[in-house]
Order: C-alpha cells, then sequence, then structure tokens
C-alpha cells in the first residue's frame, strides 16, 4: 500500500467509512475493511489511535466471533494493538463485557493461533504501564483467568496465572483488595493442587503477597495448613520459601492459630528445614523465633518438647549468618524467659550438645543485638549455677 494513499485514507476522512463497513453484511466488504485497518495500525500508534476513537473497537470485538474466515484474527491483532500501544485509551477496553467477549471466543474452540494468543489480550490488560482498571473489569478478569488456569491447553494455563500474578503483584496498582473475596481465596487454593508446579508456585506467591487481617480466616477455612506439609518437602527452595513465609504470614495475622500449628505435623518439619539451603534456613530460623517471641508458656513447653532447644542448638553451632544467629539468640533468650520452670532443663540441652560453648562466642559478636542478647542467656545460666532460678523441683 503506497505511503502516498495511506496518508489519504486518514486525510479525506475515509477511516470512518472504513469503520462502518466492519458492520456490513457483505463479508468480503467486511474482511477487505478488517485486512485494510490492521495493516494501518502496523504504522504508528498514532494511526492505532485515530481508528479506535473512530469506533471500530465495538466492531472488532463483536467480530471475534465471526464465522468469515480471518476476521477473528484481524480483529485479535486490532484489539491487542490497541491495548499493547495505546494503554490511554484504556476506557475502551475497561469493562466487564470486554473480558466475556475473549472469553467467549476462547470457548469456541478456535483455530490454535487464536487460540495462543486470546489469553495473551488478556493479560496485556493487567500490565503495570496502563492505567488501573475498574473494580468490576478486575473482578472479570479474575473469574476469566481462574476458569482458564484449569484449562487443557498449556499456553491458556501459563497466560492465566501470569495474568492472576500481575493482578496481585503490581505494587502501583490496587488490586489486592480484590483478593480479599471468599470465592477468590477458595480458587487459589485450589491452585496449590494443580498439575503444573509453576502454577501451583503462582498460587503461593499470590497468597504470600496478599495475606491480611480480612482474607486470613477464609484462607484458614479453606484448609491452608493442610496444603504447606507438600511444599515444605519439597526439593525445591522457592517452593519450601514461600510456604514458610505463608505460615508466619498467617500466625501473625490470625493471632489464634499458634496452638493448633504447634499440635500439627508442621513444627518438627519446619525444626529440620535446618538443613536446607540458606534461604530456607533464614526463613525457618525467623519463622521459630516468631513463635518463641509471640507463644505464651503451653506453646513454649510445647516447642521444647518437640526439640526447639537440640534443633537451635544443632545449628547454631555451625552457622554463620548474622540474621541465622540472631533469631536464634532472640529464640533462646524468649524461651528462657517465659519458660522460667524449665531453665534447668533447657540448659541441660545446651550443655549437652555444647550449645553453651557458641554462645559464649556469640557474647562477643560484633552485632550489639546478639551480643546482648548472648549476654542475657548467659546471664540466665549463671542464675542457674548459683542456685537462683533453679532447684530439683524444676528438673524431670
Amino acid at each position: 500500500m503506497a505511503s502516498q494513499f495511506k496518508n489519504d485514507i486518514f486525510d479525506f476522512g475515509f477511516v470512518p467509512i472504513l469503520v462502518e463497513y466492519l458492520d456490513s453484511k457483505n463479508s468480503t466488504v467486511c474482511l477487505q475493511s478488517a485486512a485494510i485497518l490492521t495493516y494501518l495500525c502496523k504504522e504508528s500508534a498514532k494511526n492505532i489511535e485515530i481508528i479506535a476513537k473512530s469506533g471500530a473497537i465495538k466492531y472488532f470485538l463483536k467480530r471475534l466471533h465471526s464465522t468469515i474466515p480471518e476476521l477473528p484474527s484481524f480483529s485479535l491483532t486490532f484489539l491487542h494493538s490497541v491495548i499493547s500501544e495505546c494503554p490511554h485509551l484504556h476506557k475502551y477496553y475497561d469493562n466487564p463485557e470486554f473480558v466475556k467477549n475473549v472469553e467467549k471466543l476462547i470457548n469456541s474452540n478456535p483455530s490454535n493461533d487464536i487460540m495462543t494468543n486470546a489469553p495473551a489480550l488478556l493479560v496485556s490488560m493487567c500490565k503495570k504501564e496502563n492505567a488501573p482498571l475498574r473494580d468490576d473489569t478486575v473482578k472479570q478478569l479474575l473469574k476469566t483467568f481462574f476458569k482458564f488456569v484449569q484449562h487443557k491447553n498449556d499456553k491458556i494455563v501459563q497466560d492465566s496465572a501470569l495474568g492472576l500474578r500481575m493482578l496481585a503483584l503490581l505494587p502501583e496498582k490496587p488490586y489486592p483488595k480484590i483478593f480479599d473475596d471468599e470465592k477468590v481465596i477458595r480458587d487459589l487454593t485450589q491452585m496449590l493442587k494443580h498439575r503444573q508446579e509453576k502454577i501451583q508456585t503462582t498460587a503461593l506467591l499470590i497468597i504470600s503477597r496478599t495475606i491480611n487481617g480480612k482474607n486470613v480466616q477464609l484462607l484458614i477455612k479453606n484448609d491452608i495448613f493442610t496444603q504447606m506439609p507438600k511444599f515444605i518437602n519439597k526439593s525445591d527452595a522457592k517452593l519450601v520459601n514461600l510456604a514458610l513465609q505463608i505460615i508466619r504470614k498467617i500466625l501473625l495475622e490470625s493471632k489464634t492459630q499458634t496452638s493448633n500449628f504447634l499440635d500439627s505435623n508442621l513444627f518438627p518439619m519446619i525444626i529440620q528445614k535446618f538443613s536446607s539451603p540458606l534461604n530456607i534456613q533464614k526463613e525457618a530460623a525467623y519463622l521459630l523465633s516468631f513463635f518463641a517471641i509471640n507463644g505464651n508458656e503451653n506453646h513454649i513447653s510445647i516447642m521444647i518438647d518437640k526439640g526447639i532447644i537440640e534443633a537451635y542448638c544443632n545449628f547454631l553451632k555451625k552457622t554463620e549468618s548474622l540474621e541465622i544467629s540472631e533469631s536464634i539468640t532472640i529464640g533462646y533468650y524468649s524461651i528462657l524467659l517465659i519458660a522460667e520452670n524449665r531453665r534447668c532443663e533447657i540448659f541441660d540441652k545446651l550443655e549437652s550438645c555444647d550449645g553453651l560453648v557458641k554462645i559464649e562466642k556469640l557474647g562477643k559478636h560484633k552485632n550489639q543485638n546478639i551480643k546482648k542478647l548472648s549476654t542475657e542467656i548467659l546471664g540466665f545460666y549463671h542464675d542457674k549455677n548459683d542456685g537462683q532460678t533453679c532447684n530439683k523441683a524444676d528438673t524431670w
């Protein structure tokens, strides 16, 4: 198409006519108009904007479902151009009906090319470069993505998971509140059972980033805890770390699940994570210290019975990580402070595993918090030896 001829189409007002032809009952006229308009869009974003503002979007959206060969593909290409190249035109596509039309297209069992590209159109709506979408549009996108994340076509599954991730994690957009809905939480927890591990990872990441005081009870209601063991036992460090983060955040927000958690099989599994890669060790140490700081006397007693002292001790002797050393000394100090009637037992365990030697060294640490905590722990120990806090009645 000659450059001058393309310019004439715009200069002499042919664009609105071509747009009107998109609604023609003559299939040849309709198809040729779509081909010309789509071709013009390749030239510049300005062309896309002129065509879109001439009313083309509603016709191309309608033609997504056309039985005329190639017309759905032209329509998809144009709509993708608008969203990708002209995000300031979001008012033309920011509505639930736009999403429903694309969903309907995917459901119609179209060609492989359309099946591959249609979900990407919805994902492009979620890009951070675009203006925040309306809440009702986001809700429809969530509904569609959750539906297609279970699709048999892997490309559709991956695009749907990407769309969910973008809606949940882009900090510029006020979307996390959408994840306080009961059905959304139920769909998210169902993703944890997906056949693809990548999709499970996406669900873990979204849950980890969106947990708050409003949705935490919904997560508990949907048995989030019962799904964590399989992830904690995974060899993939990212999955393990996300599972530990979720447990910590749920306990922090709920403030009522500590006893249930300590009674479960999760606690000893977390203790075992001290033999894992460093980033998992840090999250495990942080989580256990969280229990020690926030637990009551009964919680601390359960932790002692389940081996927290020995686990801390064995790991403290081999770690060089400042963060882990600090988490463990915080944990020890908190346990000793609360479980006053079991201090003899605690120090007996420490002496048996040579943990006191390491704590004495930490008493000279350059980190002032570790140094102070280690000194306080040793102060409890010296009190024990002086007979001030421990007597025979306190021992086993």
